[in-house]
C-alpha cells in the first residue's frame, strides 16, 4: 500500500468530497471525511446542497475518472436504475422547430460514438458513491461536524479543529481535501493566518431554475432519454431541460435568466414551459397533472473562480477543489466532472511523490496551478456562452467574437464531419482537450465554414 502520510482528511462530504477521500486512501493509513449533515444511504439529499433537487448530469470525462476510483459504479448505478446515456445521440436538442444533435442545431443525424455517462438524479448518484466509499477499509466518516478552524505549525497545515455533538475535537493531518463547496471558509482561513486575500473572479449569470419530476402520459415514447431546449445565446434567456431518470420518471427543469425566472407552483410552470414552444416538453407535462414531486426553485447569481494558483505564499497541508475553487453556472452540467478532473490532478501529484519516495512539503506549488489549469477549460466555455447575454456581468474575454464565429463554424462542420463531431462531443464532456479542434484533421473542417 502507497504511504505518503498517518491521517488525511476531506472537509465537505458532497460528491467530490467523497471521490477525493477514495482517491486519497490510496495513500494514507486513514482518511477522514467531516461532513457537517446528517449521513444517509438513502438516496436523498443534503441540506447543504440546495441546487440538488435540479437536473444533474455527470459527463463523459468526469465519468470517466470516477469510474477509475470506482470500478463497480457502472453496474451499481444501472442496478439501481440510472438511465445510460450515448452521447451525442442520446441527446436531442430543440433548437427554432428542428430536432438536432449538437448544440447549434446543424447535425440532423442521430450519431452514437460510445462515449457513455448516465441520467440519474442527484440523490441516487451521490448515496451510491458514498455507499461505495464507505466500505473502503480506512475511510472513516464523521457526520454533523462543523469545522471551526484550522490548526497550523511552521507555516503548515497540521490539522483542524470541528465541533461534533458539541464537543470541540482536533484531528491531526498530513493533508486535508477542502471540498465544502461556494460557502468555503478557506479565504478566511487564510488571510486570517497571514496569507493575504485570495483573487477572484465572477459572472454575473443571474439565473434560476424551477425543477419537477414528472410521469410520462400513456404513449409517450421518445428515442432520446434526453432533451434540451435553449433558443438563441445571446437573445432567448429561457429554456428547459428534461430527461429520463429512474424509476421511470423524466425530470424536467426549466431555466430563465436575467430576470426570466420560471415560476415554483404546477399552474404557472406548466404555463411557462408552453411559452418555449416545445411539443415534446408540452406533451410530457400534458394538464400537470402527472407530476410526482414538489416543485423545486433555485437561484444562481453568479459563477465564480477563486484564483489559489495565483497565491504566492499558500501553506502545506491543504489544498481545495471543486466549488471551492471554481463554481460554474450550472446549465452547462460542468460542476461534478470539473471536480472530478481537479482530484484527478491531485491524484497525479500525490502517486509522483509516493513513487519519487518524497513527501508532500510543497506540493501546492505544482498542484494549484494544475488544478486551475483544468478548470480554465470548462470554464471558457462557459463563459463565452454566457457573455453573450448583455445583461451578463463581469469583463468579457477580448476575444468573445473569435469564440463565437469559430464554434459556429464548428457545429456546422460537424453536420459533414462525423469525426469531428466526435472530437467535438468529446471537448464538451471535458475528456479531451479544445486545443485538438485546431489541429489536423479537423482544422480543415471548420475553416471551411469560417471564410
Amino acid at each position: 500500500m502507497a504511504h505518503l502520510g498517518n491521517t488525511a482528511a476531506v472537509v465537505g462530504g458532497s460528491i467530490a468530497g467523497l471521490a477525493s477521500a477514495q482517491m486519497l486512501s490510496r495513500y494514507f493509513d486513514e482518511v477522514v471525511v467531516l461532513e457537517r449533515d446528517e449521513i444517509s444511504t438513502e438516496p436523498k439529499l443534503h441540506k447543504s446542497i440546495p441546487q440538488g433537487n435540479h437536473y444533474h448530469t455527470l459527463l463523459a470525462g468526469g465519468y470517466r475518472v470516477m469510474s477509475e476510483l470506482y470500478p463497480e459504479l457502472s453496474d451499481r448505478l444501472i442496478a439501481r436504475g440510472a438511465v445510460t446515456l450515448q452521447a451525442p445521440g442520446d441527446i436531442c436538442f430543440h433548437i427554432e422547430g428542428r430536432r438536432s444533435y449538437n448544440p447549434t442545431g446543424d447535425v440532423l443525424e442521430r450519431r452514437n460514438f460510445d462515449i457513455q455517462s448516465f441520467s440519474l438524479t442527484r440523490g441516487l448518484l451521490e448515496s451510491t458513491i458514498r455507499e461505495i466509499t464507505a466500505e473502503t477499509a480506512n475511510i472513516r466518516f464523521i457526520p454533523q461536524a462543523r469545522v471551526n478552524k484550522l490548526s497550523t505549525s511552521d507555516g503548515s497545515v497540521t490539522g483542524v479543529q470541528y465541533t461534533c455533538n458539541d464537543e470541540v475535537c482536533l484531528l491531526k493531518t498530513d493533508l486535508i481535501l477542502e471540498t465544502a463547496g461556494r460557502s468555503s471558509r478557506l479565504p478566511k482561513y487564510l488571510e486570517s493566518l497571514g496569507y493575504g486575500s485570495v483573487e477572484e473572479t465572477s459572472i454575473g449569470v443571474d439565473f434560476g431554475y424551477s425543477s419537477a419530476k414528472v410521469a410520462a402520459p400513456d404513449g409517450f415514447a421518445e428515442p432520446e432519454p434526453m432533451h434540451i431546449m435553449f433558443g438563441r445565446p445571446g437573445i432567448d434567456t429561457t429554456g428547459a431541460i428534461m430527461a429520463e431518470v429512474e424509476k421511470g420518471l423524466w425530470h424536467v427543469s426549466l431555466a430563465g435568466r436575467l430576470g426570466d425566472y420560471p415560476p415554483g407552483d404546477p399552474e404557472g410552470f406548466v404555463a411557462f414551459a408552453r411559452s418555449l414552444g416545445k411539443p415534446v416538453l408540452d406533451q410530457i407535462l400534458g394538464d400537470g397533472d402527472n407530476f410526482r414531486s414538489e416543485i423545486t426553485t433555485y437561484r444562481y447569481p453568479r459563477s465564480q473562480w477563486r484564483h489559489y494558483d495565483k497565491m504566492t505564499h499558500f501553506p502545506d497541508g491543504i489544498i481545495p477543489v471543486g466549488d471551492s475553487v471554481v463554481s460554474f453556472n450550472p446549465v452547462y452540467g460542468q460542476g461534478m466532472s470539473s471536480a472530478a478532473t481537479q482530484i484527478q490532478a491531485v491524484d497525479t501529484a500525490l502517486a509522483e511523490r509516493d513513487r519519487e519516495g518524497q513527501g508532500l512539503d510543497g506540493i501546492w506549488k505544482g498542484v494549484l496551478p494544475e488544478i486551475a489549469a483544468r478548470a480554465s477549460v470548462p470554464w471558457g466555455m462557459a463563459a463565452a456562452q454566457d457573455f453573450q447575454f448583455d445583461g451578463t456581468v463581469g469583463e468579457r474575454p477580448s476575444d468573445l467574437q473569435t469564440q463565437v464565429v469559430f464554434n459556429i463554424a464548428v457545429g456546422k462542420a460537424c453536420a459533414d464531419d462525423p469525426e469531428l463531431h466526435k472530437a467535438f462531443t468529446e471537448v464538451a464532456h471535458l475528456d479531451r482537450s479544445p486545443g485538438d479542434l485546431m489541429q489536423e484533421p479537423y482544422i480543415s473542417s471548420i475553416g471551411r465554414y469560417l471564410d
